[in-house]
């Protein structure tokens, strides 16, 4: 037992000497100039990734429509990863042209016909809520308009909530609708007026964002504000508690619809994630055709002309998707201008827009994502998010790409000295960027210049490999990366596309390596603590 014991304490006393000395080492690493010149890198790489980000798109435009091309594409793949738990609680209707078609009229349909779509609605299924995205501003003669007021009102009395879609008054900046179509004096309302104007974005015309609240001016100069209809119907219908922020919300556009039915022949349904990100010209060799069509909207939709129920079958399946449900009325007609472009979609009708923002209210809550721009100095979210992907790209330089690239003319020599064949596949870097000379190169003659040209070729291709490899391997960590930093600071599609575009570029073209090749101690090192 005494031996056991003595054999304990010197390993003992050694472990602790040797934790002693390494945080001795790390002690004097941190307070030495090459530790300082790090940070000073690291610094001087931060401010310039902001910098460009913030100045670019105004000094070179075509960056900006870079940016939109391949968020076009990220957004069809962040949607692939956007969670469907809200999508059958949100049905959409729509007024389109078979509907017109079997009730023999035209556009816009008397207000008896709204009325008895409405009433249809409140007394067969028991909706959450109705949003109407119909706008009833002009003034027309219709002695029906009595008709769509009661039934209205009927759906209050049920206890369904109604939003009208409305627009600004030029004159007072509320919303309004035409006159005579107001709830009844000494009751309580029958519907809530809610905004449906949004912007779509100056570059390429698609909606990236969704303005959860309109600010107007009124005619004494005071500012009213008034809610979207997705917010009015996750606040009064879902109680859901929406924090008021400066920004608007950056739409996230769902996906998958494989098991809803397609809106039409022009649209198809999405693939799994392998299938989205593979060329559609590739796809197209085994899928046919179909590829080029654009992804059907996500949310679920009926025509409806086909809220008649052939059979019981029929009926249950129309009280599944249309009892307790969100319901937004929208037209799909023909030579209408209700059309908004999603990135995903392509060209669809404006319900779907609201459509998609109260899902994703519904999915995000307090979390939605936010439609920030690149700007200095940078919101909170982007600073966060910039340093961390600056600090991967600038320590990926540094600890990996750099030593590989230093210390490859003597891996290359010991790999050519046992494999002699290596020296035929393996290639070699300019003199200029390290210490060993490179082997010399035998004169090529009559008699060994396809050999010469063969080694060459091989070489070539080598190094055109690993330069794929590196492209490859930094794509991955920084899409990897933004995605989930894009799911932990709430940010939109746009900033996140920016921040990738710039650290990728950044990389792929040395932009990290002339950023610190310019200091001078990378020209003359300064001297490193000595281990004592």
């Amino acid at each position: 037992m005494i031996t056991s014991v003595a054999t304990v304490v010197p390993s003992c006393k050694f472990e602790s000497q040797t934790q002693n000395h390494a945080g001795s080492r790390l002690s004097r690493y941190l307070f030495s100039a090459a530790f300082m010149h790090r940070i000073a890198e690291a610094v001087v790489a931060i401010f310039a990734a902001f910098l460009m980000l913030a100045i670019m798109p105004k000094l070179m435009p075509s960056s900006d429509v870079m940016t939109h091309l391949t968020a076009r594409t990220q957004a069809a793949l962040v949607g692939s990863f956007y969670p469907a738990a809200q999508r059958d609680n949100i049905t959409v209707l729509l007024i389109d042209d078979d509907t017109l078609a079997d009730l023999g009229q035209g556009w816009p349909v008397p207000y008896a016909t709204h009325a008895r779509w409405l009433s249809n609605l409140g007394s067969v299924y028991k909706p959450r809520a109705v949003f109407v995205d119909i706008t009833f501003t002009q003034q027309r003669k219709d002695e029906t308009l009595p008709q769509l007021v009661s039934a209205l009102c009927r759906l209050r009395d049920l206890g369904i909530p109604v939003f009208l879609a409305a627009v600004p008054n030029a004159r007072t900046g509320q919303l309004a609708v035409r006159q005579g179509l107001t709830s009844p004096s000494g009751e309580a309302p029958c519907f809530e007026l809610v905004g449906v104007n949004y912007q779509p974005h100056q570059v390429d015309r698609l909606v990236w964002s969704y303005p959860l609240r309109t600010v107007n001016t009124e005619a004494d100069g005071s500012f009213v504000d008034f809610p979207s209809s997705a917010l009015a119907m996750a606040q009064l219908a879902a109680n859901l508690e929406v924090p008021r922020l400066a920004e608007p919300m950056a739409l996230t556009w769902g996906v998958n619809n494989r098991d809803i039915q397609r809106l039409g022949e022009w649209c198809r349904f999405a693939g799994n994630l392998a299938e989205e990100i593979t060329p559609p010209r590739l796809r197209a060799q085994f899928a046919g055709e179909e590829v080029f069509k654009p992804i059907c909207p996500y949310s679920r939709s009926l025509g409806l002309n086909q809220l008649k129920a052939q059979t019981e079958e029929d009926e249950a399946k129309l009280h599944r998707i249309m009892d307790g449900k969100f319901i937004l009325l929208g037209a799909a007609i023909s030579g209408t201008n209700d059309v908004i472009t999603s990135p995903v979609h392509g060209a669809i009708p404006g319900v779907f827009m609201h459509a998609m923002a109260l899902d994703n209210l519904l999915t995000y809550q307090d979390r939605y994502k936010r439609a920030l721009e690149w700007e200095l100095p940078p919101a909170w979210p982007l600073f966060w998010m910039g340093l961390l992907v600056v600090l991967t790209i600038h320590l990926l330089h540094l600890g990996v790409w750099q030593p590989l690239r230093r210390h490859w003319p003597d891996t290359r020599q010991r790999l050519t000295t046992h494999w002699p064949l290596a020296d035929y596949v393996l290639p070699t870097l300019p003199a200029a960027e390290h210490a060993a000379t490179p082997p010399p190169t035998t004169p090529a003659t009559n008699s060994h210049w396809l050999i010469a040209l063969t080694r060459s070729l091989l070489r070539l291709g080598m190094y055109v490999a690993g330069k794929l490899i590196k492209i490859i391997a930094t794509s991955a960590l920084i899409l990897t990366l933004v995605v989930l930093l894009q799911k932990s600071f709430d940010v939109g599609t746009l900033p996140i596309v920016d921040l990738a575009l710039m650290a990728l570029v950044a990389e792929w073209l040395g932009w990290t390596g002339v950023v610190t090749n310019m200091f001078p101690w990378r020209r003359h090192p300064p001297p490193t603590y000595k281990e004592k």
